[in-house]
């Protein structure tokens, strides 16, 4: 599976398909969450994936740009205020999420280096 297809597979198995047991197979237990109101590591992921399917939030992917083992989703979120952890931004709508692959082939999500300004 291409980093692209793994990113795509883990956020259709988490806010699509709502199935914690898929998702945990493609990301590493290290992995880190960027959303303060979610605990870090693959199991603060799997505890939020019920609450999504519960709430009736709504997730589309509207860009994929994909370039080595980095990959960023634009998304966007509807009804995204029904997930309790996500209550304290109730304005979500839409999104940009990184991912990066670990060397054995998980979602890992490490922060990369700052950019500074003007360098890509």
């Amino acid at each position: 599976m291409t980093p692209k297809e793994l990113v795509l597979a883990l956020f259709s198995a988490a806010f699509i398909d709502h199935d914690p047991e898929a998702a945990r197979q493609m990301v590493s237990a290290d992995y880190i969450q960027h959303n303060p109101q979610v605990p870090t590591g693959a199991e603060g992921l799997m505890g939020l994936i019920p609450l999504v399917g519960q709430s009736g939030m709504t997730a589309t992917t509207h860009r994929v740009i994909a370039e080595g083992d980095m990959v960023v989703l634009h998304n966007t979120y509807d009804n995204a205020d029904a997930v309790e952890p996500l209550r304290l931004r109730p304005l979500i709508s839409s999104a940009w999420k990184m991912e990066r692959l670990s060397n054995t082939g998980t979602i890992c999500n490490p922060s990369p280096k700052p950019l500074r300004q003007g360098v890509a």
